[in-house]
């Protein structure tokens, strides 16, 4: 759905939903002269290393939604940029069609990511987000500020109402994903330091993760 591909290049989640561990505190989607604005936070009990693990896990990026059939990390432009594309299959109704976004990513100094669009790479004709990561006790609170103007057709009318309203179920299974992978990562990793034989690399967790939180979903626990 064209909905579910917006949601993930916004990086993005709507609504408040009531999950099992994980609270989205603050989402406010808005569309104006056909560029969407995302403002939202969340608060998980991952931690926060894992979750900028996981974030921050440009190849395997298609781990977070359906929709992302490729990811890919591109050659460098400068020193401290990483340049990630990412290719989407997107429908509303009887329209389909594969889109395309490239990105710079840069760590700022205060941490936070910055990811900026590359309109001649993409099929977008603007767009850039920000994201911070933030231990609050034993939680994370994640905040991210992100917009986005499409550079293809999306249907008069119902487009825009569309997008705004499936956008929930959409996200939620994102941040179920980001959540549950960071959490396995973590419990994989104090397991490996416990016990110095289990020698299991990132890649080997990563696969774990992905099974056991594609067969969990949102109930998925370490």
């Amino acid at each position: 759905m064209l909905a579910r591909y917006l949601v993930v290049i916004l990086s993005l989640y709507s609504g408040i939903p009531d999950l099992a561990a994980g609270v989205l505190t603050d989402l406010r989607v808005t569309e104006k002269h056909g560029v969407y604005e995302v403002t939202m936070t969340m608060i998980t009990d991952a931690p926060a290393e894992h979750v900028h693990a996981v974030l921050t896990d440009y190849a395997r990026i298609y781990r977070l939604n359906a929709a992302i059939t490729e990811s890919a990390v591109l050659q460098s432009p400068e020193a401290g940029v990483v340049r990630v594309k990412t290719v989407m299959t997107g429908c509303v109704a009887f329209f389909c069609r594969d889109i395309a976004r490239v990105e710079d990513v840069r760590e700022l100094a205060s941490g936070d990511l910055q990811a900026v669009i590359v309109p001649e790479l993409s099929d977008l004709r603007s767009g850039a987000a920000q994201w911070n990561i933030q231990r609050v006790g034993q939680r994370t609170r994640i905040t991210y500020e992100g917009c986005m103007e499409p550079d293809f057709f999306i249907p008069p009318l119902i487009g825009s109402w569309f997008v705004k309203h499936s956008i929930r179920d959409e996200l939620k299974t994102s941040f179920s994903r980001i959540e549950c992978i960071a959490k396995i990562q973590a419990q994989r990793e104090a397991q490996r330091e416990a016990d110095p034989d289990l020698q299991m690399s990132r890649l080997q967790i990563a696969s774990i993760c992905d099974g056991e939180c594609d067969s969990g979903m949102t109930g998925c626990k370490p």
